[in-house]
């Protein structure tokens, strides 16, 4: 079986299990749906120019792009993290979502999303760029292997952190919240 091949029957699982999952619950996935479109694209380039690195930074390819664009959204009044927190968080309530749109008057509030944003931007394209140059540079079983490592590496940091943060951040969110009348 060639590489290519190979790599792509493991693709296959994770796209199974967005499919299935769709079936079941009847709701489809953002992510899930991008890593399909991802998994497509890097399929018919990896096949087209015969290149198996192409399969194996296709997810690492959807996080750096999702990363390109949250630091190209804080050029704009409004971070990308900020409508995917409120997007989670509101729920489509009208009550969350005012809070969220009250929250951002307030200038530790828009830092905080702001900042939030561009260390998650430039963690995910980091990752990306580092991923990419050593999916081209080492072998593939070896990139097979270190993938999920040097992903999950770069992932706990920045994790940890925003939790850190949104800890600290804690009072000023209930402050919202109440003053809103708003339970989260």
């Amino acid at each position: 079986m060639s590489t290519i091949d190979a790599l792509l029957l493991a693709s296959i699982i994770p796209t199974l299990f967005t499919i299935g999952k769709f079936i079941i619950k009847k709701h489809l996935d953002f992510m899930g749906v991008l890593s399909i479109i991802s998994l497509i694209l890097s399929a018919v380039f990896a096949l087209l120019f015969n290149i198996p690195q192409l399969l194996l930074i296709q997810t690492t390819s959807i996080i750096g792009f999702f990363g390109i664009i949250m630091l190209i959204s804080l050029l704009f009044p409004r971070p990308a993290l900020f409508y995917v927190a409120r997007s989670l968080l509101a729920h489509h309530d009208p009550q969350r979502f005012a809070s969220f749109n009250f929250g951002w008057s307030l200038p530790q509030y828009r830092s905080f999303y702001r900042t939030l944003t561009a260390v998650w931007g430039g963690v995910t394209v980091a990752n990306f760029l580092l991923q990419a140059i050593l999916a081209f540079t080492l072998p593939v079983p070896v990139m097979m292997v270190l993938n999920p490592i040097l992903a999950l590496c770069f992932l706990l940091s920045p994790l940890q952190w925003s939790i850190r943060t949104t800890r600290k951040n804690r009072p000023l969110f209930d402050q919202i919240h109440q003053q809103q009348g708003v339970s989260f």
